[in-house]
């Protein structure tokens, strides 16, 4: 599951996907641009897999639960 798909199927806004999967709201934002656009990204595997982890915790706990940590 790609962080936009995470996105779209828990309503999240770009802060709060941002928060959740430990990127900048830039990535998030280089995610969702066309795939032509010079400043396009793909989420590297290690971000997929975390999405996917998310998405079954969260369908676990039937919602969407985004923590702060503070370091």
């Amino acid at each position: 599951m790609t962080p936009i798909e995470l996105q779209i199927k828990w309503n999240l806004s770009n802060t709060e996907l941002a928060i959740a999967i430990r990127k900048t709201e830039e990535t998030i934002k280089a995610y969702k641009v066309r795939k032509s656009a010079r400043s396009h990204r793909n989420p590297p595997q290690s971000t997929i897999l975390l999405c996917e982890l998310l998405d079954k915790e969260w369908e676990a706990a039937g919602t969407a639960q985004i923590r702060l940590v503070a370091a």
